[in-house]
């Protein structure tokens, strides 16, 4: 199994600023779509002036070293806001996506905005706006959860998703 986790954030400062102080933390961080690397990069669907996305590199262990030294980052030059969303990718595992969606639609979403993205509106699995969404074969997206620069709150969401891949895979 790999996993990526997406975070979104409104951003005091430029990327280029918030990149160099990561990158002074031993952490190679791009601009560019390359999924070994930490990346992060602007993200309109937020609707606020310096709307960001901070995106993992794929990983099989959760990341806890590398995640905190960058929240401590964001945590000074950015912050959550309302709209904001943690998305969680995973792949690698074929999973029964309809009652995995509706034991994900289930769960409690602590505020209005995230229900939003997450209303099925077409009714096929790779609709952007449902809760859990295939991106491609193998390739999934969970996107109920709202975004925390908390690495414990991080943690437990992926431990989340984890845990229902592993009691609706086939």
């Amino acid at each position: 199994m790999k996993y990526g986790i997406e975070i979104e954030f409104q951003g005091f400062t430029s990327i280029d600023y918030l990149s160099e102080k990561i990158y002074n933390l031993g952490i190679i961080i791009t601009r560019i779509n390359d999924y070994d690397l930490w990346q992060i990069g602007t993200d309109s669907s937020m609707e606020v002036s310096h709307g960001y996305e901070l995106r993992t590199p794929k990983f099989e262990f959760f990341p806890f070293d590398e995640f905190k030294k960058i929240l401590s980052v964001l945590c000074r030059f950015g912050r959550t806001v309302e709209k904001a969303g943690l998305h969680i990718h995973f792949s690698g595992q074929e999973i029964d996506f309809w009652t995995m969606h509706k034991t994900i639609r289930s769960m409690k979403m602590s505020r209005k905005a995230r229900k939003e993205w997450c209303g099925n509106r077409n009714g096929s699995e790779y609709d952007k706006y449902q809760c859990l969404r295939k991106i491609r074969d193998d390739h999934y997206e969970v996107r109920v959860f709202n975004s925390t620069f908390n690495l414990r709150a991080i943690h437990q969401n992926w431990t989340t998703v984890v845990k229902l891949i592993e009691k609706h895979k086939r």
